[in-house]
């Protein structure tokens, strides 16, 4: 039987929509649900981070801080504090940069499986429950704030002994992506993220 390259062609594009058609309706098994771009916060505040580089110093008091009460694993920072040096006639100044919460989130778009999602107060969470290492977040990140255990983290006594949870983001576990994610167990509570001198939220 002999068919018109139209013909062909027509009946190709109706079996490849047929096909998208249905792999659409029934999702791959064991593939991760992606959840929504933005979850509803456990209040009505919106939180930003105010620093001011005129009074950073460059201790590390605030990465210290950070890093203590999450555990956060070596050779990461999660607050990384920089000295920068962009006028001589000025002279160098030191920018702490942790997340800084984009409004619009390319780390959130670009996230495949919704691990990591913004909440209607401002701030970007990740779950390691739901990453899957691929690190597309990491690459969208105009700032660097990622980071990502190639290995299994040391843990402490201390670090195992809570389950895991989005608020602490430990038990610290290999090949997920992790971040500064504002203390939300803190502003839950009232408080302000663990810092010690700079980096002030203001609601």
């Amino acid at each position: 039987m002999s068919i018109s390259r139209r013909g062909f062609l027509q009946g190709t594009g109706v079996v490849l929509v047929a096909s998208l058609t249905a792999a659409k309706e029934t999702p791959a098994e064991g593939l991760h649900q992606t959840l929504p771009a933005r979850s509803v916060a456990p209040s009505n505040q919106k939180w930003v981070m105010v620093i001011d580089l005129t009074k950073c110093d460059g201790c590390g008091d605030c990465t210290r801080g950070c890093k203590a009460m999450h555990f956060v694993p070596p050779m990461q920072e999660w607050i990384r504090v920089y000295e920068v040096e962009d006028n001589p006639a000025a002279g160098p100044y030191f920018l702490a940069r942790p997340c800084m919460q984009c409004d619009n989130p390319p780390c959130v778009r670009g996230c495949p499986v919704g691990a990591t999602f913004k909440r209607t107060d401002g701030i970007v969470m990740m779950d390691q429950e739901r990453c899957i290492g691929c690190r597309n977040c990491m690459a969208q990140c105009p700032y660097g704030a990622r980071s990502f255990n190639w290995g299994e983290p040391p843990h402490t006594p201390a670090e195992l002994s809570q389950p895991y949870s989005m608020e602490y983001n430990y038990p610290h576990r290999k090949g997920v992506v992790e971040k500064c994610i504002f203390c939300p167990h803190l502003l839950r509570a009232g408080k302000l993220p663990h810092r010690t001198r700079c980096g002030l939220p203001v609601a």
